[in-house]
């Protein structure tokens, strides 16, 4: 556990290092793939997508 918080430590630093931009492209390569993800799931089961959906907004409502 330790050598995974290790490494996203350097990652983190590396990216905060990175000034060209291509840290935020992957990010944003990541977000779009996690959107693309999420919307085969919700074309394949819309009713345990939107309950699942409806969870976690529970819970992070919960939290304020």
């Amino acid at each position: 556990m330790t050598k995974l918080v290790l490494k996203l430590q350097s990652t983190l630093k590396k990216l905060q290092k990175n000034n060209r931009g291509e840290g935020l492209l992957a990010f944003l390569g990541l977000i779009v793939i996690i959107v693309v993800i999420l919307g085969v799931i919700y074309l394949i089961a819309p009713g345990t997508f939107t309950s699942i959906i409806n969870k976690v907004f529970d819970k992070i409502n919960s939290w304020f």
